[in-house]
């Protein structure tokens, strides 16, 4: 029998084949790992490198890892593969997997033909071998392999290394600057962001002067200095301002290569400069110089008001001045420092004047503290010099002053004073009588004419003329009126108001001009006042009053209708003063009670109205009072009555002296008082109606007032005893207002009763004196 083991040529060709295969796709799979994490790690390190300007520690980094990532994926994904690359067993038992059906007969033939020659079971394993070598004839060594995922390894990785080969080699001359840097040699990258600071020159106020590592700026103090900086290459998303305090200001583009900033009102010297992107070298310096610019230090106005105004000349030293239309005004400044010149800009209308120099008014300590803050000699009696420029104020400005200094640096921002023009208002007319707007008069009846004027600055004339009211563009009869000076805190126009009182009774009869006025006429009177502005004066107008020109008889008929509807006022004040009177009466008997708990419960809930009611009936008392008088002017200034011109005369020369529109009982009462006493004459319904009047004044000014006076104590009284005494001359007052309100309503019955018997005989009269020219008409036609 031989001793050798039995062969199987072609199993073992197929075993060869396996490893093969197997070896060659280790090598393709670590080969493509390889060179994906080399390139990628390359790749990586040269963008960062190039983007970032990585300092030589982290590139040492990166070198390192460039060289250990390559090491461990070699070990890793190609030897430690290779190493474990299994034996033929290993190859059979793979073989066997991927076959189905052969009883692992490739595996036990390579495992049982090495024991052939000394097995006693020799033939078996030959035959084993010889089967497995059949076997193996019709295997194939693709199914066992999978070619395509180290194909997939191998192609990524070649194309990341055709990547990072192409990135470098597109550019030669930055590969060798990044294989420097990496292997540790220097060099920088080249810079890929430029950026280009300016300073814009804004005049004299900020003047700029520029060079390639340093902008020089000199800027006036409060200047608003502009930086402007442009990007070219690569437009960095913000450029940071970096000032010389450790203060940084980011600045943004918004897409465009252009950053601005504003750096507000400079108030001290300061330095920048400017980076952005990977330009980091802060180049050029900006230096921003703060000059003190040229300033106010004090101001005046000389203001020399109109001649007609009668105001004397004045300097004023505020910012800002009130002056009066017309008024010719000298603006002075004094500057600081000395030497500056400039002009004057006034607005809104933006003209602009030529500031003088001269000796500016050094009138009070405010002008020589000035001058000793700009240097002056203390013992220097040399006025400081200023700047001026005269002008006529017509209309309220404001002045800018726009001064530069020697070196031509100006101030920045000029303040803006003010002069107010004060206009010169017109005056102001008050018309105190004819106190209605529509007056009945009467031919040969007289019409009272008093008014109040004030103006501001002075009055030139106050006239007054009737138009009639058909005709109104041409007055039938004017006049002028004497007024005399009113001293009043009470003007419209301040302090320095001008008041007048003028007045004058003007005949009925006169009124019509060449042609007296006729019954049924109708015309206008209006008084104007015009004031002392040149060269031209104001004028104002009075309300028209019209004027209806009626007969005697229907002037009474009217002042009948009058009287009885005062009489119906009078009934219900005399109800009402009643009703208070009841009322005042039990709160009287309630303080009288020994119960002051009584009184206080009773009292308290009705003192108050009663208080308010009393004064309402002094208030209706008073406008009854005001009525009255009315209706008696009205009778005495028509003459109706012959026998009253000694009422007129007194009424008129004490309403002479009233200076409002308010309603003043004195002159009535007294003018009352005389005539009773005998010392006007004997009037007739006249008389009879200041006695009236007299009446309702007495009720209003005498009783009713006393009567709201105690009801008020009786309010504020501490107890029912106090109380008691006050309505006790509340009830008196009561009751005397009462009394005179019972003659009140008898002597207004007694005039209507008497009215109407004069009324009923006029109309006989009337109707007799018709009948008569009847008649005669009648004879003469026969």
């Amino acid at each position: 029998m031989s001793e050798t083991a039995p062969r199987s040529p072609r199993l073992d060709a197929l075993l060869a084949r396996l490893r093969q295969a197997l070896v060659r796709q280790v090598w393709l799979h670590g080969l493509g790992t390889l060179l994906a994490v080399a390139a990628g790690w390359l790749f990586f390190c040269y963008w960062a490198d190039r983007l970032l300007h990585l300092p030589a520690a982290v590139r040492v980094v990166h070198l390192a890892v460039l060289v250990a990532l390559p090491v461990l994926f070699l070990r890793r994904d190609l030897l430690r593969p290779l190493s474990r690359v299994p034996g033929r067993e290993g190859l059979a038992m793979l073989l066997e997997r991927t076959q189905g059906g052969t009883s692992d007969l490739l595996v036990s033939a390579v495992q049982l033909a090495p024991r052939a020659p000394t097995s006693p079971a020799r033939a078996l394993i030959e035959r084993v071998v010889a089967e497995a070598d059949e076997a193996a004839a019709r295997l194939e060594v693709r199914p066992v392999l999978d070619p395509a995922a180290p194909r997939r390894r191998l192609l990524l990785g070649g194309t990341a290394g055709l990547l990072a080969a192409g990135v470098l080699l597109a550019e030669p001359t930055l590969a060798s600057i990044f294989l420097r840097r990496i292997l540790g040699g220097g060099g920088p990258w080249p810079q890929r962001t430029h950026l280009f600071v300016e300073v814009p020159s804004v005049g004299d106020r900020v003047q700029v002067v520029a060079g390639p590592d340093e902008i020089q700026v000199r800027a006036a103090r409060g200047s608003d200095v502009a930086v402007h900086v442009r990007a070219e290459g690569v437009v960095p998303r913000e450029v940071v301002l970096h000032f010389d305090g450790g203060h940084k200001t980011a600045l943004a583009s918004g897409g465009t290569p252009f950053f601005k900033t504003l750096l507000r009102s400079v108030q001290e010297d300061l330095s920048f400069h400017a980076t952005g992107g990977d330009d980091q070298v802060g180049l050029p310096l900006v230096r921003v110089q703060v000059l003190q610019p040229p300033d106010v230090a004090g101001i005046a106005w000389e203001v020399t008001p109109p001649t007609y105004s009668g105001l004397p000349l004045r300097l004023v030293r505020d910012s800002d001045v009130e002056v009066l239309e017309g008024s010719r005004v000298r603006a002075w400044v004094l500057p600081d420092p000395p030497g500056t010149s400039g002009v004057a800009r006034l607005l809104p209308e933006g003209r602009v004047v030529r500031l003088e120099p001269g000796p500016f008014p050094a009138a009070d300590d405010a002008a020589d503290d000035a001058a000793d803050d700009l240097g002056d000699d203390p013992g220097d009696t040399q006025p400081a010099t200023g700047l001026s420029f005269e002008f006529v104020a017509d209309l309220s400005l404001r002045v800018a002053f726009e001064l530069v200094d020697e070196t031509g640096l100006p101030n920045p921002d000029p303040g803006l004073f003010g002069v107010t023009v004060l206009e010169d208002r017109r005056p102001e007319v008050l018309l105190l009588a004819p106190g209605r707007a529509d007056l009945d008069v009467v031919v040969g009846g007289t019409v009272p004419l008093r008014v109040r004027v004030e103006d501001d600055y002075g009055l030139a004339s106050v006239t007054w003329d009737v138009r009639s009211v058909a005709e109104p563009d041409e007055a039938l009869v004017e006049g002028e009126l004497t007024g005399r000076p009113l001293v009043t805190p009470e003007s419209l126009f301040g302090e320095l108001g001008v008041v007048q009182v003028a007045g004058a009774r003007l005949e009925v009869d006169d009124l019509g001009g060449a042609e007296p006025l006729a019954q049924g006429r109708q015309v206008t009177l209006q008084v104007f006042a015009r004031d002392n502005r040149q060269p031209q004066a104001n004028e104002s107008p009075s309300a028209p009053v019209r004027l209806r020109v009626v007969s005697g008889d229907e002037y009474l008929r009217r002042l009948q209708d009058h009287l009885a509807r005062a009489s119906e006022q009078a009934s219900r004040l005399m109800q009402l003063a009643e009703e208070k009177a009841r009322v005042t009466r039990e709160l009287l008997s309630l303080a009288g009670d020994d119960e002051p708990a009584a009184f206080e419960r009773g009292a308290l809930g009705d003192l108050g109205s009663l208080v308010h009611g009393a004064r309402r009936v002094q208030g209706d008392a008073r406008a009854l009072g005001r009525d009255l008088a009315g209706h008696t002017e009205g009778l005495l200034y028509s003459r109706v009555d012959p026998r009253a011109a000694s009422l007129l005369v007194e009424i008129d020369r004490a309403l002479a002296q009233m200076v409002d529109r308010s309603f003043h009982p004195q002159p009535w009462r007294e003018l009352a008082r005389r005539y009773l006493a005998g010392e006007l004459g004997a009037a007739d319904i006249a008389g009879d109606l200041v006695e009236i009047t007299d009446l309702a004044l007495e009720v209003s000014e005498e009783h009713a007032q006393a009567a709201a006076q105690a009801l008020t104590e009786a309010q504020e009284a501490g107890g029912p005893a106090a109380a008691r005494i006050a309505l006790e001359r509340a009830v008196a007052a009561q009751d005397r207002a009462r009394e005179a309100m019972d003659r009140l309503l008898v002597k207004l019955g007694e005039w209507d009763n008497y009215q109407s018997v004069l009324t009923l005989t006029r109309d006989i009269l009337n109707r007799q004196r018709s009948l008569n020219q009847r008649t005669k008409k009648h004879a003469e036609g026969d």
